[in-house]
């Protein structure tokens, strides 16, 4: 896990991104662009001998097979077989999964799909309420693999806001920090 961190790291400070929330007499609009992807990993029985007591131990989330819904888990991490020698392990989630704004922003969301087939999501409030787009309606969406999804909203309360991908749960879920002003 510390060379994800690390990785991450050198991708933001190279990439120019701030990790940092704007001063608040600059709050007013921002864009924040987020990918609905997949962490996958396949190893052979040689690399690695399958973790057969992570799916004993933990019942709920994995199964024989890569279906979440055929195997009763959780459809946000999977750990299966792929063939006699070869197994695969993986979790769904957003990248970035944590972002701070200010209250009274108007947030624009670009959500590219790169992982996964798709991606039921719903966007909540800090009351764990839906949230409503300029138009009115509830921010509820699907976003397939190759898509490219805009949502807009405005920050009005201050907490988290949480937009959540339903079909991959409990994994795939990313926090909107909003500060006050």
């Amino acid at each position: 896990m510390a060379a994800v961190g690390i990785l991450t790291v050198g991708l933001v400070a190279s990439s120019g991104i701030s990790c940092r929330p704007a001063p608040a007499e600059d709050a007013g609009e921002r864009t924040i662009y987020v990918q609905a992807t997949e962490l996958d990993a396949r190893r052979t029985v040689e690399q690695d001998p399958f973790p057969q007591e992570t799916v004993e131990e933990f019942p709920e989330y994995f199964g024989p097979g890569d279906d979440p819904f055929e195997r009763g888990g959780a459809p946000g991490y999977y750990l299966f077989m792929t063939a006699e020698d070869e197994w695969r392990i993986g979790s769904y989630m957003f990248v970035p999964q944590e972002v701070i704004a200010y209250q009274g922003e108007r947030i624009t969301m670009e959500i590219l799909g790169v992982r996964g087939a798709h991606h039921e999501n719903v966007l909540l409030d800090p009351d764990g309420e839906p949230v409503a787009g300029p138009d009115g309606t509830d921010i509820v969406f699907t976003v397939r693999r190759g898509e490219l999804h805009v949502i807009e909203f405005t920050t009005e309360k201050t907490g988290i806001y949480t937009l959540v991908c339903v079909t991959h749960q409990p994994t795939m879920t990313m926090n909107i920090h909003v500060l006050g002003r």
